[in-house]
């Protein structure tokens, strides 16, 4: 079962990371077992990522190609930093990331209101539209 994670937190952003290279990637970037990373992820477990590893994956995720830092752009919003750069062709590639969340999110709402079945995925594809935007306002505070 998936959990629903919620927007901008490190459990939210380690599951981001694990979507891209894995979580057997993400063991093996910190030396610990897909277990042990599962558990990380899961704000149940009442676990925390290090700061040295925090860094380690966020660094794996850019090198996958991912856009950004999870994890890092989770701490910055947590204080109130614009965490992403500004410049216009990231912005560009925010914002068409950010349109493609909140469509999906609207779908699998719309399917919820047929099928309340259909509510958990629902919930999760919301959180990610949240973070999505999320993400935009960032960069939009963060441009002079």
């Amino acid at each position: 079962m998936t959990k629903i994670r919620e927007p901008m937190t490190p459990y939210w952003a380690l599951n981001e990371i694990a979507k891209l290279i894995g979580w057997d990637g993400c063991a093996d970037v910190v030396g610990k077992s897909e277990s042990q990373l599962r558990k990380l992820g899961d704000h149940d477990t009442g676990r925390g990522l290090h700061f040295q590893d925090a860094i380690r994956l966020d660094a794996a995720f850019q090198k996958a190609g991912g856009n950004g830092a999870p994890l890092f752009e989770c701490y910055a919003a947590k204080l109130g930093v614009a965490a992403a750069q500004s410049d216009d062709e990231n912005l560009i590639e925010v914002i068409s990331s950010a349109i493609g969340e909140c469509g999906e999110a609207f779908e699998a709402a719309l399917k919820a209101i047929g099928d309340s079945k259909n509510n958990k995925r629902a919930l999760k594809e919301v959180g990610e539209a949240v973070g999505a935007v999320i993400k935009v306002q960032q960069l939009m505070e963060g441009r002079k």
